[in-house]
């Protein structure tokens, strides 16, 4: 039997099922007789819990270098082919490559890339990738500082691997973050197929 407090639905199913609804019929909270609980949501199948997972460039089986030698830029983020994009709540802006904190909270957000180096007498290539906040490198950091992060350098020329990015960030309502990096050298590639970056809301 649905309890009703203050107009909101607490209800079990035959089978164990706990559920929580609102005023408006949208879910709360649902969790199944094994304990396993699922994601709320409003309205259908539009879910409370912002996320977004976006492919890079146009996706192409191509290597391109997203950034010139010596020099900071924001990564393209902005391929949604295919099965894996989410953009949930509308928060990732495919034109300026960002998302938008619709919430204060902690997010966490990873960035992943295929990288190469073309250049195969120059074992120094690298790039050093960055989560930017509100247009800076140091926002919302404990210590206000970049995290310092270098990929590939040291590595022989002409070998291709991965590098991946990954960071929680306290964020305030209406904080942007965009993925950024900066590049040591003209050969350091990307190969767009392989790279994708996420984020999802954690909690307040």
């Amino acid at each position: 039997m649905p309890i009703d407090l203050n107009s909101m639905v607490i209800a079990t199913g035959a089978s164990g099922n706990l559920s929580i609804t609102d005023t408006s019929g949208n879910r709360l909270y649902s969790q199944d007789n094994q304990g396993r609980f699922s994601r709320p949501f409003v309205g259908a199948n539009t879910f409370a819990v912002s996320m977004f997972m976006v492919g890079y460039s146009d996706g192409s089986a191509n290597w391109t270098t997203p950034v010139s030698s010596g020099n900071w830029g924001k990564l393209p983020f902005g391929f949604t082919g295919g099965n894996g994009y989410l953009n949930v709540n509308g928060c990732y802006d495919l034109v300026n490559y960002r998302f938008t904190a619709p919430w204060t909270g902690m997010y966490l957000f990873k960035v992943h890339n295929y990288i190469y180096t073309g250049d195969g007498g120059n074992y120094n290539q690298y790039c050093h990738p960055v989560f930017y906040v509100n247009g800076s490198s140091g926002a919302r950091r404990p210590n206000g500082n970049t995290p310092y992060r270098i990929r590939q350098y040291g590595f022989y020329g002409s070998y291709g691997h991965d590098t991946d990015c990954c960071e929680l960030i306290y964020l305030t309502a209406a904080d942007y973050v965009e993925a950024w990096w900066y590049s040591g050298n003209n050969g350091m590639q990307t190969y767009n197929q392989y790279c994708s970056w996420s984020g999802i809301f954690t909690g307040s």
